[in-house]
């Protein structure tokens, strides 16, 4: 059957926000994990996974691009392919492709080429959907995971799963002086570079008000990074992080905070 991207209304096109994730060296795949994409500024373009994705020195694990597998018609949910992007430079030079902070912080932007997206069918976030300073984030909020735990998804129409989260820890404050706060979920390997964003809700507390809104909203609050297994706890990077990834970007200005 025959399921265009219009029938998918309201919050459902979160589902094109995600995508499934395979790095390689070569022709071997090294493994699975999940991106999303975000536009900071109109026509550019950025993929946001983990720095563990694309290399991790310790284990000696040096991919050299990634397969994005993504839609190709807005009217069959079910026609996908792959979109190569490498991660090095191509002048031999082995620049790496992606933004980071340091290699501290399991967060990293990869930019997209447009003339390969031109063909793509996707979703971006954008900064108006970034959590803000006066939105109350407390201690067991709902939030929701977006990703491929294990690589398992809808794979006839290549759509994620949403997992549900609470938070726990106290949010904002940076958990062990990192910036990155826990959630409370039952994640897998396959999650990595998952987004995770506030419920969709018609309410969202402020410091001074509670806002009511014609249709859901949500917020992006961070990125999934990694599990403490024994505890069912979860790293989630703040999505703040992101801004300051893009400055580093040429040719986009962004306000600052």
């Amino acid at each position: 059957m025959k399921y265009p991207l219009t029938c998918l209304e309201g919050n459902n096109n979160l589902a094109f926000v995600s995508v499934p994730i395979r790095p390689f060296t070569s022709d071997t795949a090294l493994g699975t994990g999940t991106g999303f994409f975000f536009q900071p500024v109109f026509g550019r373009t950025f993929l946001i996974t983990n720095r563990h994705m694309v290399i991790e020195e310790s284990d000696r694990f040096f991919p050299d691009h990634l397969a994005l597998k993504m839609h190709t018609d807005p009217f069959h949910l079910e026609k996908s392919d792959d979109l190569i992007v490498p991660l090095y430079s191509a002048n031999g030079n082995r620049k790496p492709a992606w933004l980071e902070l340091d290699s501290t912080i399991d967060v990293i932007a990869l930019e997209l080429d447009p003339t390969e997206l031109k063909n793509r069918v996707f979703h971006s976030f954008r900064q108006i959907d970034l959590i803000s300073p006066d939105i109350v984030v407390g201690v067991g909020d709902p939030l929701l995971v977006i990703g491929y735990p294990r690589g398992f998804s809808d794979e006839t129409h290549n759509l994620p799963v949403f997992r549900q989260a609470s938070v726990a820890s106290v949010y904002p404050i940076p958990f062990q002086g990192r910036p990155f706060f826990l959630i409370d979920s039952e994640l897998h390997p396959g999650t990595s570079g998952s987004a995770v964003i506030t419920q969709p809700s018609i309410w969202m507390v402020k410091k001074d008000e509670a806002e009511l809104f014609e249709a859901p909203e949500y917020r992006l609050v961070g990125i999934h990074s990694a599990t403490y297994d024994d505890l069912k706890l979860n790293i989630v990077w703040f999505a703040e992080l992101l801004m300051e990834i893009f400055r580093k970007a040429p040719g986009i200005e962004l306000p600052t905070s």
